[in-house]
């Protein structure tokens, strides 16, 4: 307004300035016609001087009065308001005083126009980019590009066109409000973010009614009163605080599951308040249920990026802070991006470092990452706050017992966590390796109480088929026929072919040439057990095929072992002296059949209370899920060929459903 002030100020001199006699104009060439013309020219130079003061007098009332109204409808009053009384005053001022076309303008507003043709009110405002993403959807669906074209609002009648915060229609509205929407993975949230948050605070509305404090002049009391009030108090910034019934009326088209024109009015709003950490907060979660209506991946990293966005503003309340978080960690473990949420619990334990619910789930996401060492930390730090917290205790247990082979030690602490009864102890992962622990120091009593009392928690299938990952009512026993798996036939010409199958084996058995590698589960007592992968959870191992081509072509004609995600097929060499100690397989979903190579006197396998031998040139075929020991006594090697199939009661819509072990 005080610029309006001086330009008009500048006009009226200027015009004055033109009114006074000048004496170094051109002198008229006869001086009687001049003196003749001097009273005519005077005359009129003073009426149109006092036209000129009139004038002034009307333009400084107008520019007082509209200085007056424009601070009361900044103050007091809503957009539409304002932008009413701005339109009343610039006709008048269009209509009478047509120098002044600046003020038809609008000078202090950039009206910028964006990329879908729609105009927005931002000055200085990055342009986001639209549609952009490093998320690849697993099914590139035409209803993902056509969002805002098939939007059910976007194809309301023009009755319902008019738009309460910057006068789009509600057609333009939808059309600028992609779901991208400055959602690219690369851009950074926090570049210019003072010179947007000075913008926000230029736009932002700001009214007095009844029950809320004064946007200007209130005391800290008066608004603290109405901040006890709000039942969202706790998320809500001191600039969100000022739009809060705007979203309040979007919150409530989420809760009532409306998302597209949710995710719209959410857009909206951060149109005039780009760095608004609810709406911000409402459009990931807004994009997050859209993402798991139509299965998008693609969107679903947008939602992540929107949350992302929350997390780089400066003053979130802690509460809105620890939810997106938390809620951002859990979409990018669902993504796969176990690392990713691992930094973003870092991020949250440096805010809250004494928050342990935070600690342990910092904790776990680097267990899932297979930083054990990192988890031990985190955990060893919750003790220390805790004691006693049975959470904290299990998962330090286990990383004793699995990444630092120490029993002795992992047994107290794993047994401490499971009285406990604390929330997340009761996993059958954490029975599972106390059991194994207790097995390992000759306590086979106590190993199977806890066997038992997992199995009475549903934990187990039973107390000796302790498989974790399991498809219900699959037909179930320790040892298998050829006849009752289905796969007879392929048994046989596996069979047929085994003294071929047998020297490409061998062949890899060359010192110098070996690519047999050490069993990596931990689970030898004593002894050397190696082995030579084909297939993998049904991935095909080309590298190694070429050094075992028949038994790969064979392994290729029998899809169930081929395709088997829940699998393997491996040469197997154990040497003598070797015991493996009682374990179950992860998953009762598949078969195990090993088929004898070199076989000498000594080796033997239990599977459930039945212990065999093998036979060069025989299957034997067992349900690994049961507990099942070897020991080796003889004096020379045993090769085997393993090789897993998926079990036969599972459909195969099922067998592609499963996640591979």
């Amino acid at each position: 307004m005080g610029s309006r002030k001086k330009n008009a100020s500048k006009n009226s001199s200027a015009q004055r300035t033109d009114l006074k006699p000048s004496r170094q104009t051109t002198p008229p060439s006869k001086p009687e016609k001049a003196r003749n013309g001097v009273k005519p020219k005077l005359e009129a130079q003073t009426k149109t001087k006092k036209a000129g003061k009139g004038s002034s007098i009307r333009l400084a009332a107008i520019v007082f009065t509209s200085s007056l109204v424009a601070a009361v409808a900044v103050y007091y009053v809503s957009p539409e308001v304002q932008h009413v009384v701005g339109e009343v005053i610039a006709k008048y001022v269009h209509e009478h005083f047509p120098g002044f076309s600046s003020w038809d303008k609008g000078e202090s507003v950039d009206t910028k126009t964006d990329a879908t043709g729609a105009t927005s009110d931002k000055t200085d405002v990055p342009s986001p980019g639209w549609k952009q993403s490093s998320g690849k959807p697993s099914q590139k669906d035409t209803k993902d590009q056509e969002f805002e074209k098939n939007s059910p609002e976007g194809k309301k009648d023009k009755k319902d066109d008019s738009s309460p915060r910057n006068g789009k229609t509600r057609e333009e509205k939808y059309k600028s409000a992609d779901i991208s929407k400055g959602e690219t993975q690369g851009s950074n949230p926090g570049e210019g973010l003072k010179e947007l948050r000075k913008e926000e605070d230029k736009k932002r509305e700001v009214r007095s009614e009844e029950g809320d404090p004064p946007a200007r002049g209130a005391s800290k009391m008066e608004r603290q009163k109405v901040e006890d009030v709000y039942a969202k108090a706790d998320i809500t910034s001191a600039g969100d605080f000022r739009i809060r019934k705007d979203l309040d009326q979007v919150d409530a088209l989420l809760e009532q599951n409306k998302v597209d024109e949710a995710l719209a009015e959410y857009n909206e709003i951060l149109d005039s308040n780009p760095v608004s950490p609810r709406a911000l907060y409402g459009r990931g979660v807004a994009l997050d249920r859209l993402a798991e209506q139509r299965r998008s991946n693609e969107i679903l990293e947008m939602c992540m990026v929107a949350f992302e966005k929350v997390l780089k503003i400066p003053d979130v309340p802690d509460q809105l802070f620890k939810i997106v978080g938390r809620r951002l960690a859990d979409r990018q473990q669902f993504r796969g991006y176990s690392p990713r949420a691992a930094k973003t619990f870092e991020l949250l334990t440096s805010r809250f470092p004494t928050d342990i619910t935070l600690m342990k789930e910092l904790g776990v996401s680097y267990l899932m990452i297979g930083h054990n060492q990192d988890a031990k930390q985190i955990f060893s730090k919750v003790l220390k706050l805790d004691p006693n917290d049975g959470f904290a205790l299990v998962h330090f247990g286990f990383i004793l017992k699995t990444d630092e082979k120490n029993p002795v030690e992992a047994v107290p602490y794993l047994e401490r966590g499971l009285k406990s009864a604390a929330k997340g102890t009761r996993d059958g992962r954490f029975y599972y390796h106390l059991g194994d622990a207790l097995h390992r120091l000759g306590n086979t009593e106590k190993a199977y109480r806890y066997y038992k009392q997992a199995a009475s928690l549903g934990l187990f299938l039973s107390p000796y088929q302790r498989s974790l990952y399991n498809v219900e009512d699959l037909k179930s026993h320790p040892w298998w026929t050829p006849r009752e798996t289905g796969l007879a036939q392929h048994l046989k010409a596996l069979q047929q072919h085994w003294q071929e199958i047998r020297d490409e084996g061998l062949r890899q058995l060359n010192v110098d040439t070996s690519r047999f590698i050490f069993e990596d589960e931990n689970l030898r007592e004593k002894g050397e057990w190696k082995q030579f992968t084909l297939y993998t959870q049904g991935k095909k191992s080309q590298k190694n095929c070429e050094k075992a081509p028949v038994t790969c072509s064979l392994v290729d004609k029998i899809p169930d072992v081929r395709d088997c995600t829940r699998g393997q097929v491996k040469f197997s060499v154990m040497q003598p002296g070797v015991h493996v100690w009682p374990h179950c397989g992860p998953t009762n979903c598949r078969i195990r059949s090993h088929l004898g190579l070199v076989v000498p006197p000594g080796p033997r396998i239990r599977v459930g209370n039945e212990t065999r031998e093998w036979e060069e040139g025989k299957f034997i075929i067992f349900d690994d899920s049961f507990e099942h020991e070897v020991w080796h006594d003889g004096d020379k090697f045993r090769l085997v060929l393993i090789m897993d199939f998926w079990h036969p009661g599972l459909s195969d819509d099922l067998k592609w459903k499963l996640a591979p072990i």
